[in-house]
């Protein structure tokens, strides 16, 4: 018998990675993922339902809508526009350079430009033109480029460069609007998007209350972790959910509920059969009791270490606890150098606040508030349904999100034995009811000493 398991793994410098702050946010590994992506192309080809559900995501993803210039978004960026339109022959040259690098365009079906598009009564280009669909295409950057900076100005990087340029073309382009950002995935787009059936697309997608997009099937499997982790079975937890309408995660909470079952019946067919470890929790847990006296203790035992490590609770994924370890080791660059130099390097760990736990040192410096950064609307229906929280909460799992914001800085900050140093950000009002934990100091207290300068704005 085989297990569908969680591994860590070191980063590309071979260095010590990040602690885990949650078993279930363990990135996906190789051997894993092409599980996975074996199993969505096998159900995307079988199952045409699946198929138009996927289509649909992918358009939500490549298709822009337009955007109202009275939108949040366009308020942030128009006023910019000018700098934009000067810079958008480089923006648009780089970025295609990075994408013939890869082999990746020109792409069948588009024709290349540059394309030159007046927003606003100032000169724009657009990589290309796909007269099928009667859309301009915009190249975006590529995940593993997205540190590039323009040539010509050194602290805009080509993402943030790109992400404005959308918005303009949301705003004042009047033609269709396609945007590709994934240099390998390119012509399956397209392909869905002209309603041909190749192969299934690999496209990133953000879950409303998460930090950030992640690919679609990192997406399936953490959104479905959650739900089996609370004890919920996914297919009947997606169809209790209730969704406003045009909501894109109806979507794709409906595509999670036909691929998971498929999933696990994918791998269950493997030889040897494969489980993932909630599917092993749920034929041998308190369900299952009866299958657990059949299976024999040589066959148990030396696996119980493995479920019991893989017991974890749901912890918190929305709350931004610091700066990553490997930012605040480029802030401390000299000084790990210092140390290093003194044969001292033990003596300064970097760890997250998380990581901390159970550990004292003299002197603890944090870096960074633990703040509650989003709602999560899957979740809190999650929570609802497996009912966690008080009767009558209606986020019960943004409730226990703050609560946990809360005990994690009190965590670190209890890690110090004599001294113990906070560098932040200036407060700022939180949104929404989320919880900061830098918010609720009390610096009248006579334990803490404020050492901000007021910083003045010319």
């Amino acid at each position: 018998m085989s297990f569908f398991s969680l591994s860590d793994a070191e980063d590309e410098e071979g260095e010590e990675g990040e602690e885990v702050e949650n078993a279930l946010d363990v990135p996906l590994t190789n051997e894993q993922l092409d599980l996975m992506n074996a199993a969505y192309q096998h159900v995307y080809e079988t199952n045409e339902t699946f198929q138009a559900l996927i289509a649909e995501l992918v358009r939500a993803s490549a298709k822009l809508p337009p955007l109202s210039v009275n939108s949040t978004e366009a308020k942030r960026r128009v006023g910019r526009i000018l700098d934009c339109s000067k810079r958008d022959e480089e923006l648009t040259d780089a970025v295609e350079r990075l994408w013939r690098a890869e082999g990746a365009w020109p792409i069948e079906g588009i024709e290349a430009g540059p394309f030159p598009v007046t927003l606003k009564g100032l000169p724009f280009f657009a990589n290309g033109y796909c007269e099928e669909l009667k859309a301009y295409v915009i190249l975006g950057v590529g995940s593993n480029d997205r540190k590039l900076c323009l040539q010509s100005m050194p602290s805009m990087k080509l993402t943030g460069a790109t992400t404005m340029k959308k918005t303009l073309f949301q705003v004042y382009c009047d033609t269709g609007i396609l945007f590709l950002d994934n240099y390998a995935e390119g012509l399956a787009t397209l392909d869905v998007l002209r309603g041909y059936v190749r192969k299934c697309p690999k496209f990133e997608y953000e879950i409303e209350g998460e930090l950030g997009e992640t690919p679609v099937m990192a997406a399936f499997h953490s959104a479905a972790s959650f739900l089996e982790n609370l004890g919920l079975d996914v297919t009947e937890a997606v169809q209790n959910m209730s969704f406003a309408p045009n909501n894109k995660d109806a979507i794709f909470f409906h595509a999670l509920a036909i691929f998971w079952p498929a999933f696990n019946d994918y791998l269950a067919n493997q030889s040897p059969p494969i489980f993932t470890f909630n599917k092993m929790f749920e034929m041998f847990g308190e369900r299952g009791a009866a299958n657990l006296e059949q299976l024999p203790d040589d066959v148990f035992m030396p696996m119980l270490h493995l479920l019991v490590d893989e017991f974890q609770d749901c912890g918190a994924n929305t709350i931004s606890k610091n700066d990553t370890k490997k930012e605040v080791r480029i802030k401390l660059k000299s000084i790990l150098a210092r140390a290093k130099k003194l044969k001292r390097a033990s003596s300064i760990k970097l760890l997250t606040y998380h990581g901390s736990k159970g550990l004292e040192a003299d002197a603890v410096f944090l870096v960074g508030d633990c703040a509650q950064m989003s709602t999560s609307p899957h979740r809190n229906m999650a929570y609802e349904q497996a009912n966690l929280g008080n009767p009558g909460d209606p986020a019960p799992y943004d409730t226990a999100q703050g609560q946990e914001t809360l005990r994690l800085a009190y965590v670190a900050i209890t890690r110090a034995k004599q001294h113990c140093y906070w560098f932040v950000e200036p407060a700022k009002p939180t949104k929404g009811g989320l919880v900061s934990a830098l918010a609720g100091v009390q610096f009248q207290k006579p334990f803490f000493e404020d050492l901000r300068k007021p910083v003045k704005l010319s």
